[in-house]
């Protein structure tokens, strides 16, 4: 309950009040859009796990340099920062993994096949925007730790 909870409220930041409202024009086939959403949860997933690789491999390149005995304290605090921001990020990917019983959270077959279509509908989007912001941020991070390493090999 807790978790549930925590996912829900994190979910909040990645979904605006415009996205999450959802119009049927007239040629409205839940079963297209149910297509179309499994799809893009595909490529979501993809992006994700490719991703959540990088961030692996550069959490242990940036351990192994702060493990080096020749670093400052500052290039340790600054890569310690850096190694804190892939971990947050790193859950994010996970989140963006999860498997969530959409079928069983909207009591679909109470409800219909339109409110589970509105449902994973919403769920592409949040992990849209959470995987298109992490790739932006880690991208930065990344940068910022090859100056680092630029920085930590010309002193």
């Amino acid at each position: 309950m807790l978790t549930t909870n925590l996912i829900v409220g994190f979910d909040s930041w990645f979904i605006s009040e415009a996205e999450e409202k959802f119009e049927a024009d007239d040629g409205y086939n839940p079963k297209i859009w149910m297509n179309a959403n499994e799809s893009s949860m595909d490529r979501i997933d993809a992006k994700a796990g490719s991703l959540l690789t990088h961030i692996s491999m550069m959490v242990a390149a940036a351990s192994f340099m702060v493990s080096s005995g020749e670093t400052s304290l500052l290039e340790r605090i600054i890569v310690g920062f850096e190694i804190t921001a892939y971990l947050f990020f790193a859950l994010v990917c996970v989140r963006c993994l999860m498997y969530r019983d959409l079928v069983k959270d909207t009591q679909a077959a109470a409800k219909g096949m339109e409110r589970y279509s509105s449902e994973l509908r919403r769920e592409v989007i949040i992990r849209r925007n959470m995987i298109n912001l992490s790739i932006r941020w880690v991208f930065l991070i990344t940068f910022v730790f090859m100056l680092s390493v630029a920085v930590h090999l010309v002193l």
